[in-house]
């Protein structure tokens, strides 16, 4: 009987021993676009509060391409006030304003989604 569970355990803990560099791999990835998609969009928040102190308005188009939306928040020189990573996976993104005084910013992968708005990110 000991044996019997002697051997249990190392058959559980090979398995495991398998199991885990398959999932590791997955949950540090997912982990790392989430951090960069967070980064992008506090970039992107700052650069509307900078577009807003130069021009007196948030921008007024509706975007739904992030790469085209930052290349469009310029200061009044035409100096972009970003650069953004090369590509970076979303599923959805929206740029609206609401009016002079607020925007909305969605951008969203499979596995969660930003928000923000003057306020910050959320």
């Amino acid at each position: 009987m000991r044996r019997s569970a002697l051997l249990d355990l190392f058959i559980v803990a090979v398995l495991i021993g398998l199991i885990i560099p398959i999932i590791l791999p997955k949950i540090t990835q997912s982990k790392r676009r989430k951090e960069e998609v967070i980064e992008v969009a506090d970039k992107l928040h700052k650069a509307i509060r900078f577009y807003k102190l130069d021009r007196g308005h948030y921008p007024m188009m509706e975007y739904d391409n992030y790469k085209k939306f930052a290349e469009s928040l310029t200061d009044t020189q035409g100096i972009p006030y970003i650069r953004l990573p090369e590509e970076i996976e979303l599923d959805k993104f929206l740029y609206r304003p609401l009016d002079d005084t607020n925007y909305f910013v969605l951008m969203k992968t499979d596995k969660f989604e930003i928000k923000i708005d003057k306020r910050g990110i959320r």
